[in-house]
């Protein structure tokens, strides 16, 4: 490492030493443009001297030492909303959570909290079952280890009761695979992190500010004004904008209803 950028580290570790800081921090700190200050800071990331999170604060990662682990997830925490503080408050409260008892959106929200919670696989040595955990960052290896051996030994049904358990289990499973559709087809659409407030409707975010909508998913050949009744109404409720996702091959009823939604071809 030449004198150049042994003068850099020295000033980059300083301003870290203080604590998380975002690229304009550290740009005005070594008196570099963004680009070249992001350059930088990605070699002595590649190198494992500094570290740098996955999500972003508005448009920069946090960029922190080993140490203040902890205070870049806290600082991160400011900018989740409502239903990704949610899922990280769940998670951290039980510790540790099967993939398959989170509902089709929390797992989808999940995929974007790579900086607060984990995965892994374990496996029943009695049964060869594998399972997939999601589990909060802070756990020690042998934390995480108790809490998933509590889970597969500490409540074991008996054979009797398994032979039981089985085809609610299935049921189950198929349940969750038709949800994971409907998240699909509504990512396919552009509407982000969906919380379902009712059978067939959801809020969700869209667009680059990822404003809050509400949005139907109706699958039927001929709308009427009796399908634009309800979503119209939690529009209004929730102060936004709605669409209807449906592959209808034709629209009837109220021109001032239909005028409140907007209406959107997909197919299911």
């Amino acid at each position: 490492m030449d004198s150049d950028m042994n003068d850099l580290r020295g000033k980059i570790i300083g301003i870290l030493s203080r604590g998380p800081a975002l690229l304009i921090d550290v740009s005005e700190g070594i008196e570099r443009d963004s680009l070249q200050t992001e350059a930088i800071l990605d070699y002595f990331v590649g190198n494992g001297e500094l570290r740098k999170t996955v999500r972003r604060y508005g448009t920069s990662p946090v960029y922190f030492l080993e140490k203040d682990k902890d205070a870049a997830v806290a600082k991160l925490l400011q900018v989740l909303n409502g239903q990704e503080k949610e899922l990280v408050g769940k998670i951290r409260a039980a510790g540790t959570v099967k993939v398959d008892d989170l509902t089709p959106a929390e797992r989808y929200i999940s995929q974007n909290l790579q900086d607060f919670v984990k995965r892994i696989t374990a496996q029943d040595d009695q049964t060869g079952e594998r399972v997939e955990y999601i589990y909060y960052y802070a756990l020690s290896l042998d934390q995480l280890k108790e809490l998933i051996n509590t889970q597969i030994y500490g409540k074991r049904p008996s054979a009797r009761k398994e032979k039981t358990v089985v085809p609610k289990k299935s049921g189950i499973k198929k349940q969750l695979e038709v949800g994971e559709n409907v998240v699909r087809t509504l990512m396919s659409n552009h509407f982000e992190n969906p919380l379902r407030v009712d059978r067939d409707l959801f809020v969700c975010e869209y667009g680059e500010h990822r404003i809050k909508v509400v949005v139907q998913l109706i699958d039927k050949k001929k709308l009427t004004s009796r399908d634009f009744v309800k979503i119209a109404g939690y529009a209004t409720l929730h102060k936004t904008v709605a669409f209807i996702l449906t592959n209808a091959e034709s629209v009837s009823g109220d021109k001032k209803l239909g005028n409140m939604v907007t209406i959107v071809r997909t197919g299911f």
